[in-house]
């Protein structure tokens, strides 16, 4: 698919072995692009509908996104909502997530769209961890540190990272396995650390 050829030149996405994306795909106005390039840098209020294709099927689904703009603009909301809804037009990367998760869940059978929205859900996670990680400014070119530990061994493998472009990527540029990260800080060991907060010297 020629999308996909463009985003891996540019590094903005991998393909692997399996056949897996490392995340979805998002095409709006004719052009497709990252998730993270839209939840951070694309994403608009003006939006209604955007295509999502999941990291394994060729299949796009069409979503509506920026729900509660579009009720605004048909006077839709009544006062007493409105009262308890926060009505901020420009929503988070984790809310943007979630409409487009939940509005998969409302108008797709769950057979077609599983795998997309298990790796929406692993997505979510990846961003949430990192943002919590005391790098709210994630858009910043940042160097890190993953420390992990095997479990029941004294086994520790350092691992040099960099946050560029919005996405996590090896030192060496090649971008994470969204997939592999889910799986390896959910060991409770494991700590992600600014590299300019550690004494790297012995390492």
């Amino acid at each position: 698919m020629e999308c996909v050829d463009k985003l891996i030149q540019e590094n903005k996405l991998t393909v692997f072995d399996d056949g897996r994306l490392n995340e979805p795909l998002i095409s709006i106005d004719d052009r497709a692009v990252t998730m993270t390039d839209y939840i951070f840098n694309m994403h608009s209020y003006k939006d209604e509908v955007i295509d999502i294709k999941s990291h394994i099927h060729q299949d796009w689904c069409s979503v509506n996104v920026n729900t509660h703009i579009q009720r605004l603009k048909r006077n839709s909301i009544h006062d007493l909502e409105a009262d308890l809804i926060d009505m901020r037009i420009k929503l988070t990367p984790l809310e943007i997530i979630d409409e487009i998760s939940e509005n998969l869940r409302r108008n797709f059978e769950l057979q077609e769209v599983g795998d997309i929205l298990n790796l929406l859900q692993d997505y979510s996670i990846y961003i949430d961890f990192i943002i919590s990680e005391n790098l709210a400014d994630y858009t910043k070119n940042k160097e890190l540190l993953f420390i992990e530990s095997e479990e029941d061994t004294h086994n520790v493998h350092y691992h040099f990272l960099k946050i560029q472009d919005n996405q996590l990527k090896t030192m060496n540029n090649e971008i994470i396995d969204i997939a592999w990260f889910i799986n390896t800080v959910g060991i409770f060991k494991n700590e992600l650390k600014l590299l300019t907060h550690i004494n790297t010297s012995f390492i």
